[in-house]
């Protein structure tokens, strides 16, 4: 990468862990993170329940999961545009 870090794709959750949890790489110091926007997937909750919650709330509750973002899909309904 033009900055200098290093791109690994691995094929194993075990060499994931292994990778995690280096600390150093010939005689450099090293840190390993995640990417920030690859490896993750998107997905609809189609929850009636959820009608009324906000998107804040639904994200502060699912934040254990590691989930990132919510957003309301808008349909039209009757002529008009319904937030699910």
């Amino acid at each position: 990468m033009p900055s200098g870090d290093l791109f690994f794709e691995l094929t194993s959750a075990k060499q994931t862990t292994t990778l995690m949890n280096l600390h150093k790489m010939a005689h450099f110091d090293i840190t390993v993170v995640p990417h920030n926007s690859l490896n993750f997937l998107r997905g609809v909750i189609a929850v009636e329940d959820l009608l009324n919650v906000s998107s804040d709330e639904i994200l502060e509750n699912m934040q254990d999961q590691k989930v990132c973002g919510v957003r309301r899909i808008a349909i039209r309904w009757d002529g008009q545009v319904r937030n699910t």
